[in-house]
């Protein structure tokens, strides 16, 4: 990674598991029905951060300390960084032929690692208006779902117990289908879908058993699809060179 402020320039080697996270502008709203309403201000004011990791010795991480410091600092901390490949610090579905203009939102204390080596977090926020986007909006099949995920539907009734001790049931019977699972993707598929969230946002869409690696997204009682969704959380954090492991939460649209 090079980082860039005013006209200097510095060489960053950064460690592959860096970490990120995209704000989305909209917000989900529960109503009484257990179905979501959403408001959202635009892709124009999603947020996106990266935080990464460097490690080398205590002149390199000296050499960086300093341009932060010297040059970074006087233009209120605003650089330029040009990734590479392996680099893609913002999601697959920015384009990266270009140098990312970005603010460094923090800086942690450099901490020494082992004998002649320290390391030091660098957190950057991208600006969002000056992103240009790749990919093509779609919702892949997933079927590399992992272990230890949740499918099934609420139960949507109370027990009111009264003075006799009697037992009275207040059921609405529209019990709301919950999925949380996690998915090893490429990048291709995420490209896709971060392109798709972003053009999307909460919108109602049609998922299939096919599109989601499960015969019964919510369980028994949802049965076999198609199921009308909204996805409340789409995360995403790098694996190996070649695969990212996605999170999703999903809920059915009654």
């Amino acid at each position: 990674m090079l980082m860039t402020s005013d006209v200097n320039t510095i060489t960053v080697n950064i460690q592959e598991r860096f970490q990120h996270q995209t704000d989305y502008s909209f917000r989900f709203v529960k109503l009484d029905s257990l179905n979501y309403n959403v408001h959202d201000r635009g892709a124009n004011y999603d947020f996106h951060t990266a935080t990464v990791k460097v490690v080398a010795d205590e002149t390199m991480i000296d050499a960086i300390i300093n341009f932060i410091n010297d040059t970074a600092r006087d233009i209120d901390y605003a650089v330029e960084l040009t990734l590479n490949d392996s680099e893609k610090l913002f999601g697959e579905n920015i384009d990266y032929t270009s140098a990312i203009p970005c603010t460094i939102a923090d800086v942690s204390l450099k901490q020494n690692r082992t004998k002649g080596s320290f390391e030091l977090d660098i957190t950057f926020n991208a600006k969002t208006a000056f992103l240009t986007y790749t990919g093509t909006s779609g919702w892949a099949g997933l079927t590399c779902l992992q272990y230890g995920y949740e499918s099934d539907r609420t139960w949507e009734y109370t027990v009111n117990t009264s003075y006799l001790t009697g037992n009275y049931i207040s059921d609405s019977r529209s019990d709301a289908g919950i999925f949380k699972g996690s998915y090893i993707i490429d990048a291709e598929i995420l490209r896709n879908l971060l392109e798709w969230r972003r053009i999307n946002r909460g919108t109602t869409m049609s998922l299939t058993a096919a599109q989601v690696g499960i015969d019964e997204l919510f369980g028994p009682k949802s049965g076999v699809g198609p199921w009308d969704v909204k996805v409340l959380s789409l995360k995403w954090e790098f694996w190996s060179i070649t695969r990212y492991k996605l999170t999703l939460e999903l809920r059915e649209v009654l």
